[in-house]
């Protein structure tokens, strides 16, 4: 092989692999369909698959965060804060606003001056 050949092949290696005779006609209807080589079409899927994969899971994450996070507003300038439940700080907060919550049953026997247990 020619040094040129050689470079070539190491920037552009072979992939090879075996698929079944109706899927090797669906590629070629592909190919000749979108006029597109098959290293075209396999190159268009992944970068597809890529694409779906990354928005996926930026749309799941900012779900995510939206459903679950908790947010309480500055007493400043009323600008919502994020709590992040590795921050002391942000967890002293939590513990402070939820201090005196508890479930209705529990807090009615408090009042009743019962210890509550289940």
């Amino acid at each position: 092989m020619f040094p040129s050949q050689l470079r070539y092949l190491e920037k552009n290696p072979v992939v090879s692999f075996h698929v079944t005779r109706e899927e090797k006609e669906k590629l070629k209807e592909l190919s000749n369909r979108y006029g597109k080589s098959l290293s075209q079409i396999l190159r268009d899927v992944l970068s597809g698959a890529a694409k779906k994969e990354s928005g996926s899971y930026e749309c799941g994450y900012n779900e995510g965060m939206s459903a679950l996070s908790v947010w309480y507003p500055c007493c400043i300038c009323g600008e919502s804060i994020l709590v992040d439940p590795m921050d002391k700080d942000d967890m002293a907060v939590i513990e402070k606003a939820f201090k005196d919550y508890g479930h209705p049953k529990c807090i009615a026997k408090a009042k009743e001056g019962l210890e509550w247990t289940e």
